[in-house]
């Protein structure tokens, strides 16, 4: 379970020269991820222990590895009789230039038509194109909606797999695609949609305006394997071209 936080924990937060003008040299997204990342290690430097490995003798140098998008923060914590400092020393970004963030949402009754999604896209994150992140990479303990919404945040494309349990999940409706369109429309964020099994998806005007990666008449789910094979290959040229995109 994770710490909660209380007032004794929450540090407050300092740059160093070099801390301030490495973040300012990180593209506009990922300026937006770091700072939600150390506002959130400020609030509770302990919160994630898994996360950040001490430097040092003192042990009060450290560096948090954040998972989603892969940032480093190296930092020292300042611990006076009424103050804690969060002084920042220098930031990181190791892989992120290169490949791009996938948001796959999904219900979880569709749980194996996520697998085998997921076992097509697996050349492309092999070759780096993109990091394909689903709510299965929560680890145990996390705060789970936060973890959520730094995805839906950070995502470079979106993909829907449609079926009636995802039109009719009150959290996907309520959370993950108002989120996703409203960056589809101010970020540029790819979105495309795929039919798993039969469902009303053309009376969902939002999703089913978006482009179908196969053909809705002919879901997955009709399929023979062999056929529902070659259509998740074609899937993959699409998502493809969707990420060179984006």
């Amino acid at each position: 379970m994770t710490e909660a936080a209380t007032d004794s924990q929450r540090c407050s937060i300092d740059f160093t020269d070099e801390a301030w003008n490495t973040c300012h040299s990180l593209p506009a997204d990922l300026q937006v991820e770091l700072l939600d990342a150390i506002h959130n290690l400020a609030r509770n430097p302990s919160a994630h222990p898994h996360r950040v490995r001490a430097l040092g003798p003192q042990g009060m140098l450290f560096i948090y590895t954040h998972p989603q998008p892969p940032l480093e923060i190296l930092y020292e914590l300042k611990v006076g009789q009424d103050r804690r400092v969060l002084l920042l020393l220098h930031f990181a970004a190791p892989v992120t230039q290169k490949s791009k963030p996938v948001f796959i949402s999904y219900s979880h009754e569709d749980a194996e038509w996520l697998r085998r999604v997921k076992m097509f896209l697996k050349p492309m994150e092999e070759l780096d194109l993109v990091r394909v992140w689903d709510d299965t990479e929560i680890e145990p303990g996390s705060p789970w909606l936060d973890e959520i919404t730094r995805s839906l945040t950070s995502a470079k494309v979106a993909v829907f797999l449609v079926s009636q349990s995802f039109l009719t999940s009150d959290f996907i409706q309520r959370e993950e695609l108002p989120a996703l369109l409203e960056r589809a429309r101010a970020r540029g964020v790819q979105i495309g949609w795929i039919a798993v099994s039969a469902s009303t998806v053309k009376d969902n005007r939002e999703i089913y305006r978006l482009q179908a990666l196969n053909d809705p008449a002919h879901p997955l789910d009709s399929l023979p394997e062999p056929q529902q094979k070659k259509v998740l290959t074609d899937i993959y040229e699409k998502l493809k071209k969707m990420v060179a995109a984006a």
